[in-house]
Order: structure tokens, then sequence, then C-alpha cells
């Protein structure tokens, strides 16, 4: 007993697409590399690990800093105080106030440091640097060749798939030969 299941699809469109045309292997490993998300990715990550470079070696640099505030008081500030005197032999206690300052305060300042002596830790913190983007170009490296022999496995099974096709077409087309020879003999 034989079961024989037919599927029909009804497609309906003004304009015939075109039929797929063949890729050669290289063609289709740039299409793959250009949308394959890993490598992609990788790739960022080298641009990334490449500019902490450029961070680390910062670290041997002066640095300036400028800083500024403002600040509004309530009052003044004062230095109130007070004094014991003897004026003509008669004692008296004199106070006194001294204004420091307004209410409103305007502070702004600059500093500059330059690393003189940090026991290594910036040499230390180039050479993680460049050890993380030497990681990160074999990171890609790898994901480049992961993509590539996967593209390359998958275009050899289609190249396989077409050469049986063509083979199991040879065949059915000797069998239908065979078929007519066989029928037009009796």
């Amino acid at each position: 007993a034989s079961a024989f299941i037919t599927v029909t699809i009804n497609i309906s469109a003004s304009a015939e697409p075109a039929p797929p045309t063949p890729e050669s292997l290289e063609q289709a490993w740039a299409v793959a590399l250009a949308a394959n998300q890993d490598v992609l990715a990788s790739g960022e990550n080298l641009n990334s690990a490449k500019e902490q470079i450029a961070v680390a070696k910062a670290l041997r640099m002066p640095q300036v800093a400028l800083n500024s505030g403002y600040i509004l008081l309530d009052h003044a500030p004062k230095i109130e105080s007070s004094a014991d005197a003897t004026f003509d032999g008669v004692p008296a206690t004199v106070p006194f106030e001294y204004k420091i300052g307004s209410k409103d305060i305007f502070h702004y300042g600059l500093s500059a440091t330059l690393p003189l002596y940090n026991g290594g830790q910036t040499m230390a913190a180039i050479d993680t640097a460049k050890a993380r983007a030497l990681a990160a170009e074999f990171d890609q490296s790898a994901q480049v060749a992961n993509t590539r022999m996967a593209v390359a496995e998958a275009y050899l099974n289609v190249l396989r798939a077409q050469q049986g096709e063509r083979v199991a077409s040879a065949y059915v087309a000797n069998l239908e030969q065979h078929h007519r020879d066989v029928s037009g003999a009796h």
C-alpha cells in the first residue's frame, strides 16, 4: 500500500520573482560575515578593547580639573565675641563682631596632577588593555572562522543535494525510457 499526499500552493503576484542566482562560496561568506551578529559583536568588542589601550595610556598624562560653586546663605558669615576691658578703673565687657564674607559666595579652583610614580599601576593597566585587545582579536578570528566553516558546510550540503537531484532526475529519466521500451515491446 502506498499513500500519496498532494500539496497545492497558489501564489498570485503581479510580477514573477527572479529565479535565485547561484552564489560562489566567497559570495556566501561575504553575505554571512556581514549579517552574523556574533561576528559583528566581536568586531565591536575588538574596537572597544583597542580604545581601552588609549585610555590606559592616558593615565600617564597630566590631569586638569576645574571646579566651581555658588553658595547663598541666610546671613553673611561673621565672628562674634566680646572682650573684658577696664576703662578708668571701671570694668566693662566690649562686644565686637567681624564680618568675614557676604551672604552669597562664589568659589572656583583649578588643580593639575601629574603621576610621577604609582608603583607600576599605569604600565600594568596598559599591559592589561593590550592583552584584552589581543584576546578580542583572537575571539573575532574564531567567530569569523566558525561562521566561514558553517557556511562552507551548508554550501557543500547544497551542492551535494543538487548533485543528488541531478542523479535522481537522470535515474527517473532512465526508468521512464525503460518503461517506454518495455511497454512498446509488448
